[in-house]
């Protein structure tokens, strides 16, 4: 715990031109707003089952991670990540695994449930997934804290699937900073679905790393934003080798005075040939007050590539909702389907039936209740 709480006092405070923190502040972002201070946390609570709450297959572990664990599931995210040194900083020695064994199948999703308690809340989540497995995993991340930091870092062996969704759930009043860093192994993939709903202030740094050919990387990213909400998402995906591809879609719907912020940052070594990659950024402006700023960004070194960029923004079209209003429609009724069809549509790639299913009751909910 000492020596990664000295690595994080080591770091200079980031700068507002570093494209990372371009428009959230770390230290706007800080627990205290004391950036050289550690705070004391209150661990998460995790609770791992299947979807349908029932137990788990006994070949799958989650436990606390050991020390090589945690040096050789670790190497994505680079020593000078700030956020991450704070989070594990915050953590201290306390770790958790989830380990999925070689050639493991599953016959239905996992189920991941985070509860985040007390005014300052920490996890620090490792997953190792062997070779030639296949699992799908819903991650519920929920509760009252004030400020939450999660830390994920991983690896996907080779010929291995996950796919996965993530649901931001936090309590209103909390603020969230989401790192992680995920390594994919030759002919790995992951398929990454995030509905964010939950907590005022949110940071998320994704990183991803695809380090085998024909590795497959789908990163989906639906975010829905009312009151002040402010929702930074910065996703950065490197191809070390070539002839692999990388996916990512965000789709953000920004009502009242929020504002969604994404950032992509795509980097393709001289090595990586016939690599193939793309980012696609679409906003949706519910309000005159609501805000979304769009940063795709490519580091192309090798020259037999396939990579591109879009991004988009439009407000609420009112011929749109005249037109559910003449079917009977009441105003928000037609809103809330169009919101909900604009959101979708960030998943449209996302192959998991089942998953689908889960993340669009979820999201119909959201919307019915206003659960934000």
């Amino acid at each position: 715990m000492e020596k990664a709480l000295e690595h994080y006092r080591s770091l200079p405070e980031p700068k507002r031109s570093e494209h990372l923190w371009r428009y959230s502040a770390w230290r706007r972002l800080h627990p205290t707003g004391k950036v050289d201070e550690v705070p004391k946390a209150v661990s998460a609570k995790v609770v791992l089952t299947n979807l349908d709450g029932s137990a788990v297959d006994s070949a799958i572990e989650l436990r606390p991670a050991r020390g090589e664990e945690r040096r050789r599931l670790s190497a994505t995210l680079a020593e000078d990540n700030v956020a991450a040194s704070f989070c594990r900083a915050l953590c201290g020695d306390e770790s958790l695994l989830l380990s999925i064994p070689n050639s493991y199948v599953g016959e239905q999703p996992l189920s991941l449930d985070i509860t985040a308690s007390g005014h300052i809340s920490s996890l620090y989540l490792l997953f190792d997934i062997g070779t030639n497995a296949e699992v799908e995993l819903a991650i519920s991340i929920r509760g009252e804290a004030s400020w939450f930091g999660l830390l994920r870092e991983g690896n996907i062996g080779e010929n291995s699937k996950l796919n996965e969704f993530v649901h931001n759930r936090l309590d209103r009043t909390s603020t969230l900073l989401r790192c992680e860093g995920i390594e994919l192994q030759r002919d790995a993939r992951l398929l990454t679905a995030t509905l964010s709903s939950g907590a005022d202030k949110n940071k998320s740094d994704l990183r991803y790393s695809l380090t085998g050919m024909g590795a497959d990387l789908g990163v989906f990213i639906a975010v829905h934003g009312q009151g002040k909400r402010h929702d930074d998402h910065h996703i950065e995906i490197e191809h070390k080798v070539g002839n692999n591809r990388s996916q990512v879609e965000m789709h953000a719907a920004c009502d009242d005075n929020s504002r969604s912020v994404g950032t992509g940052r795509l980097l393709i070594a001289e090595s990586a040939q016939g690599a193939d990659a793309g980012q696609v950024f679409r906003n949706l402006l519910l309000s005159d007050k609501a805000r979304a700023d769009v940063i795709p960004e490519l580091e192309v070194l090798a020259d037999d590539v396939s990579a591109n960029h879009g991004a988009a923004s439009a407000p609420l079209d009112p011929e749109q909702v005249f037109y559910l209003q003449s079917r009977g429609l009441d105003k928000k009724e037609s809103r809330d389907i169009i919101v909900e069809g604009f959101l979708m549509d960030a998943f449209k790639d996302f192959k998991s039936p089942a998953l689908i299913d889960h993340l669009r009751t979820l999201l119909l909910v959201h919307l019915d209740c206003d659960l934000i």
